[in-house]
């Protein structure tokens, strides 16, 4: 979490808020809600996976439905609130493919913008750092 303006823990409220987007994040894809879970971006959110960025409702709910199915777990993630309420959160993840139980795994690195009562994912950087081959179904 590299950033040269100072940050801080959030209260316990916004932790909720910003925690409850990040569940939603694994929630919507894996249950295959292309749509709701793109909103999840707000209007201006970027998806950035390898040298792939994906930004917009279409392109992202396009990236969803085109995803490969399975289940995703995050770990804990760290959340700290910058100048503005901009959360910058950091969490690692497992992902198992469903037709072959194979796993992906990494880091997601997120800049969370807040939206009313809770935020919008501005950025979310998917590092992948580990993964099995792919035995089956292929990659979609």
């Amino acid at each position: 979490m590299n950033s040269t303006q100072p940050e801080r823990l959030l209260s316990p409220e916004r932790a909720a808020a910003a925690t409850a987007l990040l569940v939603s994040y694994a929630l919507l894809i894996d249950s295959r809600r292309a749509r709701p879970w793109a909103r999840l971006f707000g209007d201006s959110g970027v998806l950035v996976v390898g040298d792939r960025t994906i930004q917009g409702e279409d392109p992202l709910a396009e990236f969803a439905t085109r995803s490969t199915p399975g289940t995703h777990v995050q770990g804990e993630a760290i959340l700290r609130e910058t100048a503005g309420g901009i959360v910058r959160a950091q969490s690692a993840f497992v992902f198992v493919r469903n037709h072959d139980r194979g796993l992906i795994s990494g880091w997601y690195e997120d800049v969370l913008h807040p939206q009313g009562e809770g935020y919008t994912f501005a950025r979310r950087t998917i590092d992948i750092r580990a993964k099995t081959p792919d035995e089956g179904a292929g990659t979609r």
